[in-house]
């Protein structure tokens, strides 16, 4: 059910550790925008290939220590960003985020070309 609520998503999602798996998941879907609010019960790792053609937001509400992407430890000040990208992240037991999906031709079509670019850079 998890992998099936996350598509687009190529995501593997691995809880590290025993105990029960839980997901919560509150979201918003249109054709060019997708953003929700996530959790999960207990410490992931979470590794996959972003959507293709859309760019990747991920905005921590409630970060915890384990929280890390990368390996590294998440600062608090960054907002993690993927186009067309792998992901490999820990999200702690506690990690609370929005994730904004956005069409990557509306980001173009919206913001022209160069800017497009500049936020993709």
């Amino acid at each position: 059910m998890h992998e099936h609520a996350v598509k687009p998503w190529e995501l593997l999602t691995s809880p590290v550790g025993r105990g029960p798996f839980r997901h919560e998941m509150r979201y918003l879907a249109t054709p060019n925008l997708c953003v929700y609010e996530e959790s999960f019960l207990r410490t992931v790792r979470l590794r996959g290939q972003s959507p293709p053609g859309v760019l990747v937001l991920a905005i921590p509400i409630r970060s915890t220590p384990e929280t890390t992407c990368w390996k590294a430890p998440l600062s608090p000040a960054a907002i993690p960003a993927a186009l067309d990208d792998a992901l490999d992240a820990v999200l702690g037991t506690g990690h609370r985020q929005l994730v904004v999906l956005v069409a990557a031709s509306l980001v173009e079509r919206e913001l022209g070309v160069e800017r497009a670019a500049l936020l993709e850079r």
